[in-house]
């Protein structure tokens, strides 16, 4: 299976969080090439997310079949959230929404491939309004 079609496959369920539509409008995108958010996004409405394919690696090829390999293609989901201030991220929605774009990947199955599975986030950038969300998905394959 192609990329493409993993990339799209991991867009659509992270397009399934209902906050991240307003207006008729879905704020979640893609990137490949591991490309950061561009700065120029500031003003871009929040939340929204990107899906970025990162890269793979080669888990092992069988004795029996050399040319069979088995590799994980790996993936971030970034989410750009709102920040005001720590009462805030606490109790509000903010963390929650990871929870829910977790719970939209996790598990589901794309055409050719393991369920994806998910391997952990981190906070890689907080500003005075804006909190950036990197959330680590990968999926086993055999090419």
């Amino acid at each position: 299976m192609s990329i493409g079609t993993y990339i799209q496959h991991l867009e659509a369920q992270v397009s399934t969080v209902a906050a991240f539509t307003r207006g008729g409008t879905t704020f979640v995108g893609l990137t490949v090439g591991a490309q950061n958010i561009d700065p120029t996004n500031r003003d871009l409405p929040r939340p929204a997310a990107w899906v970025v394919y990162i890269g793979d690696s080669v888990l092992d090829s069988t004795p029996m079949n050399p040319c069979a390999t088995t590799i994980s293609r790996n993936f971030v989901v970034i989410d750009l959230l709102d920040y005001t201030n720590d009462t805030d991220l606490v109790s509000g929605t903010q963390l929650e929404l990871l929870d829910l774009v977790v719970a939209a990947v996790q598990g589901s199955e794309p055409k050719v491939g393991s369920k994806w599975a998910y391997n952990g986030q981190a906070l890689t950038e907080l500003n005075a309004d804006r909190m950036v969300w990197e959330q680590d998905y990968s999926v086993i394959t055999t090419i």
